[in-house]
């Protein structure tokens, strides 16, 4: 069964969640699992693979594996690059760049002298860090027969190498991110990548969707990037929001999406937008309609600092309220094999969350916490060095500077 190598994005926890999801792996097709990567056996042709990347928000590159260096030995390291190169059916000059993933220190450039000097080849380094970019990839023609982008992966007793297959395309996220006619300034946008992450892990459950037209809902949708995404995808969408404000800049940026990115919409996909709270939406909305809810749930107050504990005490009163009514109303329109997927506010400084306050409640409703993963791939996963799911089956996302996070929540009814 082939094999692949998928580079992870900034938050390995969820990258992998995604792809488990995406490609149903099963226990036994985890063949290597590192902080920075994974190697899965997949029964895909290369292509078929190669087709999913659009749709990866955590995977940064696909990659063929290639032999492993079983020490830290920077000799054995060159051997291994070496002799790997002098495999490849090239009578001219190779062009190889050079990329290291791990936490301790790797000097890229002595590597690839040391290559440089056994055989023949043009290196490529990358500029202020240890990754080459897609522009440099792309620039130096890193991509073609000619090209090879080479993966070194700290791994406990050596490294790991991978040749890159594609690479994620950066500048297609900024068209859709950047472009948008309207960006609110007081609204917290989940970045398209994760917005990805979200849906996928939303609409590839252990139980398949048994629509012929899937329909995804947010039911917070605010200036519509979930929906957006979930259109790019090619499902029929849903977006509602308290706001007539909020409505009509998503019905703007969807507008100058569905245009803009015509040719790449499957024809299927479509949105329709309400004006509705949350707690309303069985109310505009079918029972059980529904195949999957992706949201950015209702933060609160946005703090420009930190806020104090009486503050975080009197906001999450009202949270508590607002969330009972709105599980109560989505597990109405939610399909039986469906998922929720949402985040919700977790304050980064002070470690409250608001989930941990409404969890019974959410049980009592009617659902399921699900698990990220399967029990074998949680018991590898917990020996590696990076964030782990919390103790509640939540996962928690936040990037520098952001004083409220977003705690990710996977439910099923019970």
């Amino acid at each position: 069964m082939p094999q692949y190598t998928f580079i992870f994005g900034n938050h390995p926890v969820l990258s992998l969640a995604e792809l488990c999801r995406v490609f149903a792996v099963g226990p036994g097709e985890v063949v290597s699992l590192y902080p920075t990567a994974v190697t899965l056996k997949l029964s895909l042709t290369k292509n078929e693979v190669l087709a999913h990347l659009p749709g990866l928000g955590g995977t940064t590159k696909i990659c063929t594996p290639l032999p492993s260096v079983p020490d830290q030995d920077k000799e054995n390291l060159v051997h291994v690059i070496v002799s790997w190169l002098q495999t490849i059916d090239n009578t001219g000059k190779l062009s190889v760049g050079f990329n290291y993933l791990g936490p301790h220190p790797l000097d890229l450039n002595e590597i690839a002298h040391l290559a440089k000097a056994l055989v023949k080849l043009r290196y490529v380094l990358p500029v202020g860090g240890v990754h080459l970019s897609a522009a440099q990839i792309t620039h130096n023609q890193l991509d073609n027969e000619k090209g090879f982008d080479l993966n070194i992966i700290e791994t406990p007793t050596g490294y790991a190498l991978c040749s890159t297959l594609a690479v994620q395309n950066v500048d297609f996220y900024h068209d859709r991110d950047e472009g948008r006619p309207l960006r609110p300034s007081d609204e917290g946008m989940m970045p398209l990548k994760l917005c990805q992450i979200l849906l996928n892990l939303a609409l590839h459950g252990k139980n398949p969707i048994t629509v012929s037209a899937p329909l995804v809902l947010d039911p917070f949708c605010g200036s519509g990037t979930i929906l957006q995404e979930a259109m790019l995808m090619g499902y029929q969408t849903v977006g509602s929001d308290i706001s007539k404000d909020a409505i009509n800049t998503a019905q703007a940026n969807l507008i100058w999406f569905a245009k803009k990115f015509q040719k790449w919409i499957p024809l299927q996909a479509n949105y329709a937008l309400l004006t509705q709270p949350a707690q309303k939406i069985h109310q505009a909305l079918g029972m059980e309609a529904v195949s999957a809810i992706v949201s950015e749930g209702f933060l609160g107050e946005l703090f420009l600092r930190p806020p104090a504990l009486e503050q975080i005490h009197h906001q999450n009163q009202q949270l508590i309220k607002l969330y009972h009514e709105v599980f109560v109303a989505l597990r109405k329109v939610l399909r039986p094999e469906a998922l929720i997927v949402m985040s919700l506010p977790y304050y980064l400084q002070s470690k409250v969350s608001l989930l941990e306050l409404i969890l019974d409640d959410i049980k009592q409703i009617g659902y399921n916490l699900e698990s990220w993963f399967e029990e074998d791939l949680s018991a590898r996963l917990s020996v590696l060095a990076i964030q782990q799911p919390t103790a509640y089956g939540s996962y928690i996302y936040s990037r520098p500077r952001q004083i409220i996070g977003r705690e990710i929540i996977i439910l099923s009814k019970t």
